[in-house]
């Protein structure tokens, strides 16, 4: 996870939710 909230601060805010919300469905199922 720590490689992946790095890049996060790189990338716009968001590209950044979006990236979350898909993460967030994908733990969900």
């Amino acid at each position: 996870m720590q490689n992946f909230t790095i890049p996060l601060n790189f990338l716009e805010p968001q590209m950044v939710k979006r990236m979350i919300q898909k993460c967030t469905e994908l733990f969900a199922r």
